[in-house]
C-alpha cells in the first residue's frame, strides 16, 4: 500500500469500534436508506458475485447478502481491523458467503472479468488515484457488469452548503469526540467531502477509466450521490 493508504487504514483502524454507531448517529439514521437504494440497484449476470470495495464493517456486504440469497461477496478493504469487526455482525451461514480480504483499490488482486458487480460506498474519495482505482474496478468487471458508487458530494446550493459545512466542520467532530472517537478522523471526513469533484467532473473520471454508460442519482438534497457505470466491452 502507498503511504496515503497506510495513513487512511490507520485512521479507520483507530475508530473501528465506534464506526457503526457514529455513522448512524451522525447521519441521523439516513445511512440505512442510502445503502438500501444502492444495493437494490444491483442487476446480476451469470457469475452472481460482488466485489464490495471499502467494505469497512460490512454494512453493504451484509445488506447485499440479505437482499440476494444466491450471491457471493468479496469484501475488500485496506483496514483489516474493520473487516474483522464486521464479521461479528453476520448471522447464521452468512459468513460462508463472504470472503474478506485486505485490498487496495488501486491494485485489485483478481483476474479480468471476475465480477458481475463492484460496489464502493463512501470509499472512493479516500483513494489517492481515483482514475487508477476506477480502471481497476472496470478491469475486474464482467462485460455488462456494473460499478455502483455511493459517495458524499460537495453541496452546490449556497444556502444549504453553509449549514452543511458548518455541521461537517464544527458539530460532527465534537459529536465524534463526545462518543469516544478521535475527532481527527471526522475532520478528515469533512475535508475529503468538500474536496471531492463535482458530479460532472467525477463522471469524466469514470469515463477515463473505461465506463461508457454512466448515470447518477442525488439523494438527501444532494448530500450524497449514487453513480452507476456499466462495462460495455
Amino acid at each position: 500500500m502507498s503511504e496515503h493508504s497506510k495513513k487512511v487504514s490507520k485512521m479507520f483502524s483507530d475508530i473501528t469500534k465506534k464506526y457503526d454507531l457514529l455513522n448512524h448517529v451522525l447521519s441521523l439514521g439516513i445511512d440505512y436508506w442510502w445503502r438500501h437504494i444502492l444495493v437494490n440497484g444491483f442487476i446480476f449476470g451469470s457469475k452472481k458475485n460482488v466485489l464490495d470495495m471499502a467494505a469497512g464493517t460490512l454494512d453493504v456486504t451484509l445488506k447485499t447478502l440479505r437482499t440476494y440469497k444466491d450471491v457471493q461477496v468479496v469484501a475488500g478493504d485496506i483496514c483489516l481491523d474493520m473487516l474483522e469487526y464486521g464479521k461479528n455482525k453476520t448471522r447464521g451461514s452468512e459468513i460462508d458467503r463472504i470472503c474478506c480480504e485486505e485490498i487496495d483499490a488501486m491494485a485489485i488482486p483478481y483476474d479480468d472479468k471476475s465480477f458481475d458487480i463492484v460496489s464502493i460506498a463512501f470509499g472512493i474519495r479516500n483513494v489517492e488515484d481515483r482514475v487508477k482505482a476506477l480502471s481497476e474496478m472496470h478491469r475486474v468487471l464482467n462485460v455488462g457488469g456494473q460499478l455502483h458508487i455511493l459517495e458524499f458530494a460537495p453541496v452546490q446550493n449556497k444556502y444549504l452548503q453553509k449549514v452543511y459545512y458548518w455541521y461537517l466542520e464544527t458539530v460532527m467532530p465534537k459529536i465524534a469526540g463526545f462518543l469516544g472517537a478521535k475527532s481527527d478522523a471526522y475532520e478528515y471526513l469533512s475535508s475529503s467531502i468538500k474536496n471531492f469533484p463535482k458530479t460532472e467532473d467525477f463522471m469524466e473520471e469514470m469515463k477515463k477509466a473505461g465506463f461508457e454508460f454512466i448515470k447518477y442519482k442525488k439523494l438527501t438534497f444532494g448530500i450524497v450521490s449514487i453513480y452507476i457505470g456499466i462495462k460495455s466491452k
